[in-house]
Parts: structure tokens; C-alpha cells; sequence
């Protein structure tokens, strides 16, 4: 890592080794939530705290699931102070209950702390997609509900911070609001982390240290350039560490960055920005530069992005919001209108210059919110199934649930084929998204149509001679888009034996079993 990085992030720094002595003496705030844009400098910093206190530093994003977790943190602590301090736990393998498998790790931890004069840093980076995998792999172990596990591991969590035996540091790239929104809004029952954590924000840097960090960079820039440099870089010291180095005295900073803009030199640093941004909001990557892209062509209010995208105005607000929440955009309110802004000064030039004007809107939109379609309606079969709980859904006389294919669905899942066993029960055929088992024994092929286009006569025929060719008994058409039902489609469905579950009918299985809507 280039140490101009961490340029004048003095304050920052100062402000933890403030934290940590509080916490060391008078064992007052002993946990701190580091956040910030990606590439910002927080990573930076964290580690220039390390060189001055015994810390560990645990990169969360990878880990998937509590022994994985464990194993991880036995190598770096087997790294740091020798095998011997490891010879009374190795029985913490053997714990079949992986949250008590977790708890034991945290105190593995903690204990280390009691061997220090000082008090053990341990930062948790990332640490939300930590505690997400973590509840999504035991909630499918236990067959508890997702949502509950996780706020047990946030209460677990809650523990080892109250202790104050450890420094802690969780840090994340979410913006403040999506935090608040997770762990902190008021709409929460239980809010695990309010009281324990105190926030630090690490923020672009400010124009003078932009400038020196541009200039220590390249000391052939004159300070007219640098100052060039901190407007197109916006204080980012990522940006600021690819665009200052390739600045020529005579060169001008604009030209030079849209230059390595066609290069593709920036593509990393947006490309992973707004992959992070979809992994947390659980949408689709592309469905967010998609929306972006349309902000550079059409206009920066949810209602001209809609037009020119053929979209739903909500659909769109809220995919900006999940914008607005991690940070990328600005929100501001004129005359009862909202607007929407671009916080990253060249992030515009790079949907205009590498990203293709918009094409098949149709096929990018996969569904009604932007999440991907199938993974939501195989999350919402998987809670039936854990639960035990009978899938049952009656239509009414205009068909909102089942299209008038039939008059009502009744199904108990006993099995939800795997991708691996679907893609070799389907010999071929790339279309179908999930396949059901029932307690009779049945195949039911799924097919989830997630696009704006509707529901057709052809899409129901190609559904049904799927079926005929695979030897499956039952095939169900889920509608989870925004494009409507084509008038002769449920006709054909009901000839061909195909049912149809509508967006309504999606939503109403979604309520009787806990899930969010899509």
C-alpha cells in the first residue's frame, strides 16, 4: 500500500488512540464503528493504528460460515504468538451448535486480550457481511428464520463489546444511513449495537490534504493541477493515487482524466463501488448502472429516469434511495420535487464513457425491485420448507393470485433441488430456475418471469412443452415483473395444465410466511 495514502489522517488517528486510552484506563468506549466509502483511507487507518498498539486484523468479507470463521482466526492467532498459546482450545472444533461454535471464538479472542499490559485491538472489517453469511448459513442448519438469527449474533455480539476486555473496531464501506437503517433504525424492535459502538466517519479528504497527497504524489505538478485534481477526484485518495502520478507538467488534469477514464483506468474502483453497493441492498449490479447511466442521459429526478427507462416511478425512487443510503448520491428537495446527484465527480464520466447507452432495458430489469428474481422466489419456497408450513393460495373471481388458472394451489415442499441437481435433471435446458419436490413425490418445474415485457401465449407454450420433453407432471409460471399478463396467455395456461402464481399471488405467499416483499 503506498504510503501517501495515509496522508493527514491525523485527526482521525488521534481521535482512536484517544478512543483506546479511554478505553485502557477507564474502560469507557471500547468499541468503535469506523465507516466510510470505499477506498476512502479507512483501511489506512486502521493499520496505522495497528503499528501503534497489539491488534489483530480480521478481513470479514470472505468468511461464509462460523468454523470457516474459527479456522481463520486460530491461523492468525497461530501467526502471531506461536502454537502453545492454542494447545486448550483445540476442542472448540468439536462444538456441533455453530452459534456456540461462534461465542467460543469471540472468547478465544477476548482471552488473549488478559495476556497484554494493554488491551487487545481487534477490528472486524466488513464486519455486517460477517454477520449476514453467518446468519444465513445457521439459519439453514437450525431452519430458524434468518432474521432471528441474526439478531442473535448481534446480541452475542453486544456481549463481547459490553465486556470492554478487547478494543474493538468494526468497520464497513456502507454509507451512514444504510447502517442506521440495519442496526439503528427506530422502526427496529431490537437495536443490539446502539449504546456500545461509538461512530467515526472517515470522509474524503479535504482540499489542502488532497493537494499535498497529489503533490507528494508528483512533485513535478504545479499547485494549479493538484487543486484540478482534488475537483475531479472529489478528496478520494484512490482516485487521487491513478490520475496525479500520470499528469505531465504541461498536461491538463481534465483531459488526462477523461483519458484514463476511456482506458478503462477507473473501471476497478466503480465497477466494485457499485458491486458492494448491490451485494448490500440485494439487488442486481447491473440494474444500478443501468439507473445511473440514465441519470447522465435523462435527467436527475426519479420521474425522468422512469420515462426514459419505461419504468415505475416508485421502482426507481427506491433504487435511488438504496443509492442515497450507501453514499453515492445526494438528495435534495426543491418545490416539492426531488433530485438526485452524483457525489463522485468523475463517476459521471465513466458511465458516459465506459458504460454503453442503454439497450434491452427489457432483459436488464430482471424484476419488479431490482433483485434478482429467482434467488427471492427460492428463498421464499426454502422458509415454506423450513417451516413445514403448506403453501396455499386460493384465487378469487378476478384472478388476482393465480390468473384464473386454477382455483387454488395447496403444496407441501419436501425438497428444493440444488443448481447442481437441476442443471443435471434438466439434460440441456438453461430457462428453468427451480424445481420442487412434493410430499407425493411430484416434480414441479418452476420458470420465474421477472422482465417488464408480459406474460405471453408463447412463454406458457414454452413452459409446457418444456414440461412434456422433461416428463414433469405439474409446471407453475411465477410473475414477479412489472409487465402484465398477456390477454389469451391464462387461457392457454389453463389448456395446457400450466398455473400461473400472479405478483399479487407472490406478494400474499411472501406475508404468510414472514418474507419481505420483492
Amino acid at each position: 500500500m503506498n504510503s501517501g495514502i495515509f496522508v493527514n489522517r491525523g485527526e482521525e488517528l488521534n481521535r482512536l488512540k484517544e478512543l483506546y486510552e479511554q478505553c485502557c484506563n477507564r474502560e469507557v468506549n471500547c468499541a468503535v464503528l469506523i465507516y466510510g466509502w470505499r477506498r476512502v483511507g479507512k483501511t489506512a487507518l486502521i493499520h496505522k493504528f495497528l503499528e501503534l498498539v497489539d491488534g489483530i486484523w480480521i478481513n470479514c468479507s470472505w468468511i461464509s460460515d462460523p468454523r470457516t470463521f474459527l479456522v481463520h482466526v486460530m491461523n492468525i492467532i497461530r501467526e502471531k504468538y506461536g502454537n502453545k498459546i492454542m494447545e486448550n482450545y483445540a476442542g472448540i472444533f468439536e462444538e456441533e451448535d455453530k452459534t456456540l461454535m461462534l461465542r467460543r471464538t469471540l472468547e478465544l479472542l477476548t482471552k488473549l486480550s488478559h495476556r497484554q499490559d494493554r488491551k487487545l485491538v481487534i477490528v472486524l472489517d466488513e464486519f455486517h457481511l460477517l454477520i449476514e453469511k453467518l446468519a444465513y448459513r445457521i439459519a439453514r442448519e437450525t431452519r430458524k428464520r434468518k432474521e432471528i438469527v441474526e439478531s442473535d449474533i448481534l446480541w452475542l455480539l453486544r456481549e463481547f463489546l459490553e465486556s470492554k476486555n478487547v478494543f474493538w473496531i468494526l468497520a464497513t464501506s456502507m454509507g451512514w444511513a444504510k447502517i442506521h437503517e440495519i442496526f439503528f433504525s427506530e422502526a427496529k424492535k431490537e437495536k443490539p449495537l446502539s449504546g456500545v459502538v461509538i461512530k467515526m466517519q472517515v470522509k474524503p479528504l479535504i482540499r489542502e490534504h488532497s493537494i499535498e497527497l497529489a503533490m507528494k504524489l508528483n512533485n513535478g505538478l504545479s499547485r494549479e493541477q493538484a487543486e484540478i485534481i482534488y475537483e475531479l477526484s472529489g478528496g478520494v485518495p484512490r482516485i487521487i493515487e491513478i490520475l496525479a502520478p500520470s499528469v505531465e507538467p504541461k498536461d491538463n488534469p481534465i483531459i488526462r482524466a477523461l483519458e484514463l477514464t476511456k482506458q478503462g483506468q477507473f473501471d476497478e474502483f466503480f465497477e466494485n463501488i457499485i458491486k458492494f453497493i448491490a451485494e448490500v441492498s440485494k439487488r442486481d449490479y447491473t440494474v444500478f448502472v443501468e439507473v445511473l447511466k440514465s441519470m447522465t442521459m435523462r435527467g436527475n429526478t426519479p420521474e425522468a429516469i422512469a420515462r426514459g427507462l419505461n419504468m415505475d416511478r416508485v421502482l426507481i425512487y427506491n433504487i435511488l434511495e438504496d443509492l442515497r443510503k450507501m453514499d453515492i448520491l445526494e438528495k435534495e428537495k426543491v418545490k416539492g420535487r426531488v433530485y438526485y446527484r452524483l457525489k463522485y465527480p468523475l463517476l459521471r464520466a465513466w458511465l458516459e464513457l465506459r458504460i454503453e447507452p442503454t439497450k434491452s432495458i427489457i432483459n436488464i430489469l430482471a424484476s419488479q425491485l431490482g433483485i434478482t428474481a429467482e434467488s427471492y422466489i427460492r428463498e421464499l419456497f426454502e422458509e415454506y420448507l423450513r417451516k413445514g408450513r403448506l403453501l396455499e393460495l386460493y384465487d378469487d373471481d378476478r384472478g388476482t393470485f393465480l390468473a384464473g388458472t386454477t382455483k387454488e394451489i395447496k403444496l407441501r415442499i419436501k425438497h428444493i433441488y440444488t443448481r447442481e441437481e437441476i442443471i443435471r435433471r434438466l439434460a440441456g435446458y438453461r430457462n428453468a430456475d427451480l424445481i420442487l419436490v412434493d410430499e407425493n413425490g411430484d416434480e414441479l418445474l418452476i420458470e420465474v418471469k421477472a422482465t417488464i415485457r408480459p406474460i405471453t401465449i408463447k412463454d406458457v407454450k414454452n413452459l409446457a412443452e418444456k414440461s412434456r420433453q422433461l416428463g414433469f407432471k405439474k409446471a407453475v409460471l411465477i410473475q414477479t415483473g412489472i409487465g402484465d399478463i398477456e390477454i389469451g396467455a391464462a387461457t392457454e395456461a389453463v389448456r395446457l395444465g400450466i398455473v400461473i402464481i400472479t405478483r399479487e399471488g407472490t406478494k400474499l405467499l411472501a406475508k404468510k410466511i414472514g418474507m419481505p416483499k420483492y
